[in-house]
């Protein structure tokens, strides 16, 4: 079944109310999650014996200061994906729009060949996406906005360190920790609640699957407030949506985030150990003309792949 007239003839609430319920689900599962979240950063405090009012201010520190920290940031980190991503996504689906899980598909999983398709069109993205990352953190906001870069700076400097952080594992359980929290975990929660949720309540609003792709996009990248990464995650958040609805499986797009995600994990696990270099891992070094290959090659995929999958459209 056609994806997109799948998506308008659905029963469900009106597009903008939905969102607004939405996000009042949200903001409650934000609660939730950091009231969680400080209950076991106190637990870790108690744990370590640095339980005073100085050392609660600075709970993260203390985690991101030793190694024995790791286990309860990455514990943390898995908890506020589980509820504010996927608890809030199937909480909605289900209790505000009556629907199973199921209903995210108009199509049935169109199978391994094509998902092993669509893994080989993201390794043949990674170069272009490294230039706009390398682009990206070169810009500078205007004079009169040296404050708010100063800022955006410093939480960038702060969600890199405890990124860093997490991703020096040390052992294979850490490794394979990463991997279920960065990669699975994550990679169905963001897709859930951008793709099958506000993507599709965009459609509905918008009428342009197109332009409903690249606003949900943006709001996906948008919500990891790290601005010098800003593009490079709009497009990576436009690639997964074409991915659903040009198959209408959400699961195609699931496993193209997972890949993403645990690929950069076991990239840094590899650069931590020192079995490849970190200009290999951040591909920033790589000449013009590959990555003007890549993106060919890129292209040319994008352009096979699409037909075959246009009657779902």
């Amino acid at each position: 079944m056609n994806y997109i007239p799948f998506v308008k003839n659905s029963k469900e609430r009106e597009a903008l109310s939905g969102i607004l319920i939405l996000f009042g689900f949200l903001c409650l599962a934000f609660v939730l999650a950091s009231i969680l979240q400080a209950g076991m950063l106190f637990m870790n405090m108690m744990k370590e014996g640095n339980l005073d009012m100085e050392a609660l201010g600075e709970g993260m520190n203390l985690l991101t200061s030793s190694r024995s920290g790791w286990w309860t940031l990455i514990w943390m980190q898995g908890l506020s994906s589980m509820i504010l991503f996927i608890g809030t996504s199937l909480a909605y689906w289900s209790w505000m729009e009556k629907k199973r899980f199921s209903d995210f598909n108009s199509n049935a999983f169109p199978g391994v060949s094509t998902l092993l398709f669509v893994f080989l069109i993201q390794i043949s993205f990674l170069p272009l996406n490294a230039l706009v990352t390398s682009w990206n953190e070169g810009l500078h906001l205007p004079e009169a906005l040296k404050g708010l870069e100063a800022v955006m700076k410093e939480m960038e400097r702060q969600a890199a360190e405890i990124t860093e952080f997490l991703a020096k594992s040390d052992t294979i359980g850490q490794l394979l920790m990463n991997i279920i929290v960065i990669g699975i975990i994550a990679g169905i929660g963001e897709e859930l609640l951008f793709r099958g949720l506000i993507q599709r309540k965009f459609i509905r609003v918008f009428g342009n699957y197109h332009l409903a792709i690249w606003a949900a996009a943006i709001i996906f990248s948008s919500i990891h407030f790290q601005f010098y990464g800003f593009f490079p995650r709009v497009l990576l958040g436009a690639l997964f949506g074409y991915f659903y609805v040009w198959t209408g499986n959400i699961w195609v797009p699931i496993l193209a985030h997972i890949f993403n995600n645990s690929l950069a994990v076991i990239m840094y696990h590899l650069v931590h150990k020192g079995i490849i270099s970190k200009d290999f891992e951040k591909m920033d070094n790589i000449p013009l003309i590959y990555v003007a290959l890549s993106t060919v090659i890129f292209a040319f995929l994008i352009y096979s792949f699409y037909p075959k999958n246009k009657e779902n459209v």
